[in-house]
């Protein structure tokens, strides 16, 4: 990481400092540019670091390596390169980013950066490449790196799936799994009419990725997930942890009242049992 820098983006900082005015203009910036990261990295996880503020944690980010060598974070072992919409993935939201803490503090508090989605990477918006073109190790699972690799992955796929059909305005896709059973719904809005759409399987396998790269020692992982994508490029997430899904819902997330969800609870107790999920993680309808 030696010699990274952003003078450019430094020089906005240093006027959103003196002028509110100019706060626009560096989070305009803030989101393309590589930032420095400091994480705990513990095995397989890397925790993000944040400092306290009055309001609440806020999540720790600086614009270069000089800054960040110049603030003591004793529980940082590591220093991680992302970009600010990456940053505005996992900014704390509780309070928000603090860039570069210290004498050059500015706080981006979550009202703000609630706000921007993150986009998808352009390399993801070009064709697919082959087995072999690809290179590299997988991140670990439970990392943000392999969970942000997946996010990215996924929603770089769906948005040329959806494109093969056409312009599109928004388009959703919710998978839930349970044991060897899962459910999927998807919406695709255009010119402000939406349309259900079978979800294909090669996503449900890219949502099962996803799933994994985001499994943790004891507490699991995720029982649901929903991409919303824009044609604009942007995504998000949402995940269902422990919420009782009922997969013959119309939507899985908002239980039948005139008949018993399904899967039913012993199937539910097996899907926890299989994640090596703590007692203290597993929700307390499916005790």
């Amino acid at each position: 990481m030696t010699g990274l820098e952003n003078p450019e983006l430094d020089a906005r900082l240093g006027r959103a400092l003196v002028d509110p005015s100019a706060l626009g203009e560096f989070v305009d910036s803030f989101v393309p540019s590589p930032l420095l990261v400091p994480m705990h990295i513990d095995g397989e996880t890397a925790y993000p670091i944040v400092t306290h503020r009055d309001d609440g944690p806020a999540l720790a980010v600086f614009t270069g390596e000089q800054h960040s060598l110049q603030i003591d974070l004793p529980t940082a072992n590591d220093v991680v390169v992302l970009t600010g919409a990456r940053v505005i993935g996992i900014a704390v939201p509780d309070s928000g980013i603090l860039v570069n803490p210290g004498p050059r503090e500015l706080h981006l508090p979550a009202a703000l950066v609630a706000h921007v989605h993150p986009q998808i990477p352009a390399e993801l918006l070009a064709p697919r490449t082959t087995p072999t073109e690809q290179s590299g190790q997988p991140e670990p699972a439970g990392s943000i790196v392999a969970t942000q690799q997946a996010q990215s992955t996924l929603a770089g796929n769906a948005y040329r799936w959806l494109a093969q059909g056409g312009t599109f305005d928004s388009a959703d896709f919710f998978v839930g799994f349970c044991g060897s059973e899962h459910t999927a719904r998807g919406a695709v809005v255009s010119a402000g009419q939406t349309t259900p759409v079978q979800v294909p399987d090669p996503m449900v396998d890219e949502f099962r990725v996803l799933r994994r790269s985001a499994a943790e020692p004891e507490k699991g992982t995720w029982i649901g997930a929903e991409l919303h994508l824009t044609s604009a490029g942007s995504f998000s997430y949402s995940f269902v942890y422990d919420d009782r899904l009922d997969f013959g819902a119309a939507d899985p997330r908002v239980p039948r009242t005139d008949a018993d969800p399904v899967p039913g609870l012993d199937a539910w107790r097996g899907e926890f049992a299989a994640q090596g999920r703590n007692a203290r993680f597993i929700p307390e309808w499916a005790h």
